[in-house]
C-alpha cells in the first residue's frame, strides 16, 4: 500500500509541475491585462477619485511625494465601498510604495463598510478579480480574503481548480495531494 501511495504522490507531483510549467508559460505569453470591470466603475469616472489614485501612483521611494500621497489617501478614505474595485486595480502595480498606500485606504473602507454590507455586495467582482491570473498575486489574495470572510471554506474549494494558476498553483497541488492521500486512506 505504501508503494502505491508513493507512486501516486510522485505521479501527482510530476503531473502538477508539468501542468504548471505549461500553463504558466502560456500565461506569461498573454498580453497585459485587459481593462477590468472597475474601469467602468462610476467612482473611477469621478474626477476627484481618479486624481487621488493618480497622485498616489506617483509616490516613490525615500518618501518622495508622500505628502501629496497622504492627502490623496485621506481624500479617498472618505469614500465608501464603491471605490474598492478601482483601489484593488490600482494595487496591481510594481510600485510597492503606492500599493501600500492604496492598501491602507482599502483596509479602512473595508473595516468601515463591512458592517454595512457594502463589501459583500461586490462579491461577483471579488470572484472575477481573484480568478484573473493576469493580475498580481497580492490584490488577488486580498479579494479572496474578502470572499472567505463572508463564506468560510470558499478558498479550499475554489483553490482546487487553480492548478495552472501562477499565484495559487502550489496550493492547488497541495490540495490535490491531500485529497488523493485522503482518498487512499478511505
Amino acid at each position: 500500500m505504501k508503494r502505491l501511495v508513493d507512486g501516486l504522490r510522485t505521479y501527482l507531483i510530476a503531473w502538477a509541475i508539468l501542468s504548471w510549467a505549461i500553463l504558466s508559460s502560456a500565461v506569461r505569453a498573454v498580453p497585459a491585462a485587459a481593462p477590468s470591470p472597475a474601469a467602468a466603475d462610476p467612482a473611477v469616472a469621478e474626477p476627484a477619485v481618479a486624481q487621488s489614485i493618480g497622485v498616489i501612483a506617483r509616490v516613490g521611494p525615500s518618501g518622495s511625494g508622500s505628502g501629496e500621497a497622504r492627502a490623496a489617501r485621506d481624500a479617498l478614505a472618505q469614500h465608501g465601498a464603491e471605490i474598492l474595485p478601482p483601489l484593488l486595480v490600482a494595487m496591481d502595480t510594481r510600485n510597492v510604495v503606492a500599493a501600500n498606500w492604496y492598501r491602507t485606504v482599502f483596509d479602512e473602507i473595508v473595516l468601515r463598510e463591512g458592517e454595512r454590507d457594502g463589501v459583500a455586495r461586490l462579491r461577483p467582482y471579488w470572484e472575477a478579480y481573484a480568478g484573473d491570473a493576469r493580475r498580481a498575486g497580492r490584490p488577488r489574495r486580498l479579494a479572496l480574503t474578502l470572499i472567505e470572510r463572508d463564506e468560510p471554506g470558499f478558498t479550499a474549494t475554489w483553490i482546487a481548480g487553480r492548478l495552472g494558476d501562477p499565484e495559487f498553483g502550489y496550493e492547488a497541488v497541495a490540495h490535490a495531494l491531500s485529497t488523493g492521500e485522503q482518498a487512499l486512506r478511505d
